[in-house]
């Protein structure tokens, strides 16, 4: 009984706010793939134009 009465308690004093939920990680996700779809099309971008501007 000691022992579920620790546990109990442990879990109740748990800092929990640095937890990430997961609306915050699918945010995060949404995030940082609209992130890299307009690093792309500037990496394709600047590919093409230095192709035509440099013969």
């Amino acid at each position: 009984m000691n022992v579920i009465r620790a546990i109990a308690e442990g879990v109740s004093e748990a800092d929990t706010t640095s937890l990430i939920t997961k609306t915050d990680l699918a945010e995060l996700k949404a995030d940082l793939y609209k992130q890299l779809w307009i690093m792309a099309a500037g990496i394709v971008g600047l590919t093409v134009t230095l192709i035509k501007v440099l013969p």
